[in-house]
């Protein structure tokens, strides 16, 4: 199976969230996604610019991910983590293995156990410490560290230190002990880091939360996702200004080529021709040409779409109204016009997108006055709105799907 038919599955499986429990999947459809080997089964890693990786390691989706159900499962498994912001925090403890355990403990109480695969990490398996349900990270690591301490060198342990013991033993201080996933991309993160990757997080819960919040299967939600969310306090505003955004947006979207050169020498082999690791991003922009955008947008669309083709990007522009009416390779001309002046629609930019040219993120610069797109975007997209478009925290705003960032008005 192919990296693209594992995420093909993977995003028929989000389709399955999506209508079976909506706020996770359109929680899921902000992550951004890989098949690679850097985890050994699954995890979701933060990114410098705010946004999160799902990583998918491929024998283990074809292996082990025997079912739907599991697939399910895990998926939601890792979703959970970034919700309740476990990659944050792996710095905050002093004995990372039982960390990994206390975590798995608070997502996996969510989740049917029979779409676990493996042996999970269940509340269930520490019966004789009387743990609580629906409580936080720090609770159950407290509770696991004071049995780890207290057992650790008795000849007649009880069956919940057991059961910690056979979690931990055999696993390096990153890895997740429960065989579902991969801790081992998760590391302390400076102040800097830990604030605009937060601020990314908070912006996922807050849209999601907007977009599904009024929904029956809302309040169906178990009462310990539903207490969290309810006192989550969202951030009030961006974290960084819309242009450093959008550099690092399009900057951290970039996959890794290999290069012949003979200016460096083969280390292994001492000869020329050597490797030059060389890394280039992978964009789809879309520009909205339709009646309600001017020119000016169009000229401020485009100097941006410069800056970051200097950075080294390859670029596929599309010019769309309610249908793409133009699409190209940017070499860094400006066009002297562009086609379109109807209606608008998302939709086929990000069909595009999914079916044709496989971007590592999509870009759309709009003013944003049409219905959001029904289309679930594979890749990570960012919306810059002109500084007139569409309203913050209003409307089809809170819909869009991905980060959303407003042009400042031009003095």
């Amino acid at each position: 199976m192919t990296n693209q038919n594992i995420l093909e599955e993977i995003t028929r499986t989000s389709i399955q969230l999506i209508l079976k429990e909506p706020f996770y999947g359109h929680f899921f459809s902000n992550l951004v996604r890989e098949v690679s080997d850097v985890v050994s089964t699954m995890g979701v890693a933060a990114r410098e610019d705010g946004l999160v990786t799902l990583s998918v390691n491929e024998r283990f989706w074809n292996k082990e991910l025997t079912s739907e159900e599991y697939r399910y499962g895990v998926l939601k498994h890792e979703i959970l983590h970034v919700l309740f912001k476990h990659i944050l925090m792996i710095g905050d403890y002093s004995n990372r293995q039982i960390a990994n355990v206390a975590m798995d403990m608070v997502v996996n109480q969510y989740i049917d156990k029979r779409q676990l695969p493996g042996e999970p990490v269940l509340i269930e398996n520490f019966r004789d410490m009387n743990l609580k349900r629906d409580e936080a990270v720090n609770y159950y690591y407290e509770k696991l560290l004071a049995l780890y301490r207290s057992e650790v060198r008795k000849q007649d342990p009880s069956d919940s230190f057991k059961a910690l013991k056979k979690y931990i033993d055999g696993h390096s201080d990153y890895e997740l002990s429960s065989g579902l996933g991969d801790h081992g991309q998760w590391r302390p993160l400076t102040e800097a880091e830990r604030k605009v990757i937060e601020g990314g997080i908070d912006s996922m819960i807050k849209n999601v939360v907007d977009r599904v919040g009024s929904s029956p299967q809302f309040g169906k939600l178990p009462w310990g996702i539903r207490s969290y969310l309810k006192n989550y306090q969202v951030v009030a505003g961006p974290v960084l200004d819309w242009r450093r955004v959008l550099r690092l947006f399009s900057a951290t979207s970039s996959k890794t080529f290999l290069k012949n050169t003979i200016k460096r020498f083969s280390k292994r082999y001492g000869t020329v021709p050597g490797i030059k690791v060389r890394h280039k991003n992978k964009l789809l922009i879309a520009v909205d040409t339709s009646g309600s955008t001017s020119s000016a947008d169009h000229a401020r669309f485009f100097k941006e779409i410069q800056h970051i083709y200097r950075q080294g990007a390859e670029i596929m522009v599309v010019e769309c109204d309610t249908q793409i009416q133009k699409s190209y390779l940017y070499g860094g001309q400006v066009p002297d016009y562009v086609s379109g002046r109807g209606g608008t629609s998302f939709e086929q930019p990000i069909k595009f997108a999914n079916e044709e040219y496989f971007p590592d993120a999509i870009i759309y610069f709009t003013d944003g006055h049409a219905e959001a797109p029904e289309t679930i975007p594979r890749a990570p997209m960012l919306w810059v709105v002109t500084s007139g478009g569409v309203p913050e925290n209003q409307g089809v705003w809170d819909k869009l799907p991905g980060r959303k960032v407003k042009m400042n008005k031009v003095n």
